[in-house]
Order: C-alpha cells, then sequence, then structure tokens
C-alpha cells in the first residue's frame, strides 16, 4: 500500500468517526431555572446517581491501590 493511499484511507476513517461521534453525542437536557435547596436531592435525582458512581470508583481505586502496595 502507498503512503498516498494509506494517509487517505486513515484521514477518511478520522472524519467517519468524527460524524459518529457527532451523530451519537445525546441530546443537551434543558437547565433547571429555579435553584433547589440545599438538602433536597428530589429535583435532581441524577446526582444521587452521580454520588454513588463516584463512590464505586473511589472503592475501585483504593482496592486497586492496596493491591499493588
Amino acid at each position: 500500500m502507498k503512503a498516498k493511499t494509506f494517509i487517505s484511507l486513515m484521514l477518511i476513517l478520522m472524519l467517519f468517526i468524527g460524524g459518529l461521534f457527532v451523530v451519537a453525542a445525546p441530546a443537551q437536557k434543558e437547565v433547571q431555572k429555579n435553584a433547589c435547596p440545599a438538602g433536597t436531592g428530589a429535583a435532581h435525582p441524577d446526582t444521587q446517581l452521580q454520588a454513588g458512581d463516584g463512590m464505586i470508583w473511589q472503592s475501585v481505586s483504593r482496592h486497586l491501590l492496596s493491591v499493588v502496595q
């Protein structure tokens, strides 16, 4: 395969993958305009999911660090 052909194919592949990222990008959520009082989690149910996800990653990282040591 010639270098020119390889570069052309790689550019086409990069454009194709970029197009897939644009098409597959999730639509942005509408931002809630009124502020929630502190301590109420009912207005943002995904906040609790994000907090739980952070705790999972923290647990995994601690486990991996203990294995390495």
